[in-house]
């Protein structure tokens, strides 16, 4: 599989590309956004170069900065579904964030640890084959229209990511609206995660996450039921038709099951119920789940 490794910092270049060769990944190397798109152009007009499975993109860059890359890779139409790993020193929320918005699937920080980086890269490159893989299937059967390809799911957990979610949570909303139903949210948060990445590091972080959004999938499975990452270490449940009663009993529930794993977090889960109208909005119902997380700080 094949790489495009776009960083202007030659040093990094160097090692990232040293520690990907050194897994058996073919790697592309680029000094300059503006390097990495003229590469694809290239690959795009039919030239015979290697063929791009996922793209490490720096975030801190002269002239054209990674997320202007990203942006414009997404808008090229042949390569909108190969996954972005941004690459960065910077880890504010906010920065972050950006990266998800303009397409990125996930975010690695500087300097680079050669077995975080090879792990996420292995379980990004796992995730494209098989979204491949369900993409056929769903092509083989057109009746299995649940499925979804890699674009709306996030790499780590394999959950709906959230800006696919917020487009679904529109929907449901106006339909919860028009059959007069209430709509449910529940928000799983945990207590000083970052402190728990920086004690065990992010690989025992990553995989607390993954425990958890197994079990949440599990849980909730049946129609109207849907449960996306929704940013870090938070996750939302959305439960279209649930009353409060229920809502709460099933947050107890979902509580109790994280708990029982005993992964090292503490866990909290809110809860908060609605029922759509002009006067109510799909933002106050997330700001009453957050406000309802128990002993949230």
């Amino acid at each position: 599989m094949a790489i495009l490794l776009v960083d202007d910092s030659l040093d990094d270049c160097l090692l990232i590309g040293a520690y990907l060769k050194s897994a058996g990944y073919v790697v592309v190397p680029t000094g300059s956004g503006k390097e990495a798109v003229h590469y694809l152009a290239r690959l795009s007009s039919g030239e015979p170069l290697a063929a791009i499975d996922l793209i490490l993109l720096d975030v801190k860059m002269p002239g054209f900065d990674g997320l202007d890359v990203c942006t414009r890779i997404k808008s090229m139409q042949q390569f909108e579904t190969i996954p972005i790993l941004m690459v960065s020193g910077d880890t504010t929320q906010g920065t972050i964030l950006l990266a998800f918005r303009r397409g990125a699937v996930d975010y690695i920080r500087k300097p680079v640890i050669k077995v975080e980086l090879l792990a996420k890269v292995s379980m990004i490159l796992r995730a494209q084959q098989d979204a491949k893989l369900r993409l056929e299937s769903e092509k083989m059967a057109p009746q299995k229209a649940d499925i979804h390809p890699l674009q709306t799911i996030d790499v780590l957990t394999g959950l709906m990511h959230w800006w696919s979610f917020d487009e679904l949570f529109e929907q449901e909303w106006g339909r919860a609206a028009r059959e007069q139903v209430p709509v449910s949210l529940l928000l799983v948060t945990f207590e000083s995660f970052k402190n728990f990445n920086d004690s065990y590091g992010y690989l025992t972080g990553d995989e607390c996450l993954q425990k958890i959004a197994q079990i949440a999938q599990e849980t909730f499975a049946k129609p109207g039921q849907v449960v996306a990452r929704a940013r870090g270490a938070e996750f939302v449940v959305l439960l279209f038709g649930t009353g409060a009663e229920d809502a709460k009993l099933m947050a107890e529930h979902l509580h109790d099951s994280i708990e029982a794993l005993d992964l090292g977090p503490l866990v909290a889960v809110g809860a908060a119920t609605t029922n759509p109208t002009e006067e109510t909005s799909r933002a106050a119902l997330l700001a009453s789940a957050r406000n309802a997380v128990p002993n949230r700080k």
